[in-house]
């Protein structure tokens, strides 16, 4: 079966789109509930399949034809986002990132709320936040998320390949 004929492949680009803001969607609703909930694992399963879809979105676009790389190269160099995307992906997929753009040595971490007064509903982890420390900026972990997923919006609408 060639490239054409796969599910995966069969919505180009627009499917990896789909795909990044359904994990997006999920981390998103993580960032709601991840107070009341202790599954911290799955959690962040999600978050790094997240950034894994989003830093891929780029070659989905640039293999399809729909943007040329020095555009996607631009891209990435305006947006400091996009570049801790791409060391968060490859760093959780491939345990080190050899080419950093960022920080090779990137760190995801906890940190813990000491004046946290707990509510009946508070789950396991509900005094935790999560961030990224890149080069030497830390990062809420939620609001990157966010600030990336909004950067591939408003490109691809600036390039109206979105409506």
């Amino acid at each position: 079966m060639g490239v054409g004929g796969s599910m995966h492949t069969a919505l180009g680009w627009r499917g990896q789109f789909e795909r990044t803001a359904r994990w997006f969607a999920r981390v998103e609703k993580i960032s709601i509930e991840r107070h009341q909930t202790g599954d911290l694992h799955r959690h962040q399963d999600f978050i790094y399949a997240f950034f894994q879809n989003c830093y891929h979105l780029r070659e989905w676009l640039v293999e399809s034809g729909v943007v040329p790389q020095c555009e996607m190269e631009r891209l990435f160099q305006d947006h400091v986002e996009l570049q801790i995307c791409r060391d968060v992906c490859n760093g959780t997929k491939h345990m080190q990132v050899k080419r950093p753009s960022i920080d090779g040595d990137y760190s995801i971490f906890r940190e813990y709320d000491h004046f946290h007064v707990d509510r009946p509903d508070d789950g396991p982890h509900s005094m935790e936040y999560l961030f990224v420390l890149a080069g030497s900026h830390k990062y809420d972990l939620f609001e990157l998320a966010r600030k990336c997923m909004a950067i591939w919006e408003q490109f691809l609408r600036g390039k109206r390949l979105l409506s």
